[in-house]
């Protein structure tokens, strides 16, 4: 196959999953899986059936530089109020090789967080309280109960969110993953909370089951164009 500029060779879809999967699994993440396929899809601009039913697509050289591990220009910052989670992550990114360029802070709803970052991605409790109880045995049984319980409405933490990530990320995405049915709330949250937000600026993108689970939004307000992107990553207890 033909190689491209770093001397990786091109990849079809199925063989990026698969690596995909691999990587996530290889961090502690459950339903590796589909998240890579989530991920994968909203990459490609394709929908879930697409993505499955071109799976020997073969990649172009851009496309199938390694979502997640391999943006050798990239530094990140992981954040969560848990400091054993930030342990674990700790030593996964010392297992992937990516230690050096990742940063870990105990922070609450970006607290303490300094931007700009050009990329902020977040998989926040979003469960209605009263929903908990019936969530998946291995859900409700495993997963600590501040991971899930995001207020009666669900939306308790994206509220908080807003506070301060127009400070965090002036330009740049800002992607969360949301419940079934939070996309439109969500995407209305944004809107009216970060003043220079378009909605022409933010995407709705379904999991490969077709549910509506991840609102992106552009932010613009300053120009700023670095070669070395910042990522943060928060996955917030609370």
């Amino acid at each position: 196959m033909p190689e491209t500029a770093r001397g990786a060779t091109s990849a079809t879809i199925a063989a990026a999953l698969r690596r995909a999967s691999g990587e996530l699994r290889s961090a502690g993440i459950e339903g590796a899986g589909n998240d890579a396929r989530r991920l994968l899809a909203w990459v490609l601009g394709l929908s879930g059936a697409q993505l499955l039913s071109r799976s020997e697509l073969t990649l172009s050289p851009e496309q199938s530089v390694t979502l997640l591990a391999e943006l050798p220009n990239a530094t990140g910052v992981g954040t969560d109020i848990s400091n054993a989670a930030l342990d674990v992550a700790r030593e996964n990114a010392q297992r992937l090789g990516v230690a050096g360029r990742a940063e870990w802070l105990a922070s609450d709803a970006l607290e303490g967080v300094e931007g700009p970052f050009d990329i902020l991605v977040s998989n926040p409790p979003y469960v209605r309280s009263g929903d908990i109880a019936h969530l998946a045995p291995e859900v409700r049984r495993f997963d600590p109960h501040l991971a899930l319980d995001g207020g009666n409405d669900g939306l308790r933490f994206f509220c908080r969110l807003l506070g301060r990530v127009a400070a965090v990320v002036p330009d740049g995405w800002i992607v969360l993953e949301v419940g079934y049915d939070q996309a439109d709330a969500v995407a209305d949250l944004l809107t009216a909370g970060i003043p220079v937000l378009e909605p022409s600026n933010i995407q709705i993108s379904r999991d490969v089951t077709g549910m509506r689970r991840c609102v992106a939004a552009r932010a613009r307000k300053l120009s700023i164009c670095r070669e070395s992107p910042w990522i943060l990553l928060s996955s917030e207890l609370g």
